[in-house]
Parts: C-alpha cells; structure tokens; sequence
C-alpha cells in the first residue's frame, strides 16, 4: 500500500504522466491509472489526511467500485436477430436488407 501513497504523491507533488508514475513505481500504467482514479473517486488527494492508517487507505480505495463512464449505445434498440440469421441464409439478394444499407453509409 505504501505504492499507493507514492503514486498519489508523485501525481499531485510532481506532476508526472500516468505512465512516468508507472515507470517510477514499477507497476504497470493499467494499475497506476486505476489507482488514481479510485482516489479521485473518493476524494482523496495529497497530502493524505492526517492519522490515515494504510488500512484505512486501502479499504477506502480498494472498498469503492470504479467509477464506470456511461455507455450512448443503451439507447439504440437492438437488432432483431432472427430476421437477420434468415435474411443472411438466403444468401445474397438483389435487394439489400436494412442491415447492408444501414452499413453501407
């Protein structure tokens, strides 16, 4: 956990790039990156709060779920499926179906 500490330093104190904190610490960028934004999402920066145990640390950190970026595609319907495994067994048509001009765009 002291990693964590270290990475939160060397982000707010120096200032280096995902990837230098990650070259820095030995850790892979993934980690780095995830660690950070755990942190963000807690509202934890540096210095840490006076008296935070490692434990605590760890458990506000690792005890929270990442925070997810919400998905635009939710909203488009799905395809019906059964239409188009029909339509692609028929083979090729000299009418396209609404899947090739949707694609063809």
């Amino acid at each position: 956990m002291r990693q964590i500490n270290e990475i939160l330093r060397l982000r707010h104190q120096g200032q280096l790039s995902v990837r230098d904190i990650a070259r820095s610490c030995g850790l892979p960028a993934s980690t780095v990156g995830d660690y950070l934004k755990r942190a963000e999402a807690v509202n934890l920066g540096w210095p840490l709060p006076e008296g935070l145990s490692q434990k605590q640390l760890q458990d506000q950190l690792l005890g929270c779920p990442l925070p997810t970026a919400p998905t635009s595609d939710s909203s488009k319907p799905l395809p019906d499926w059964a239409q188009l495994r029909q339509e692609a067994s028929r083979g090729p048509s000299a009418e396209p179906s609404e899947g090739a001009l949707y694609h063809a765009r």
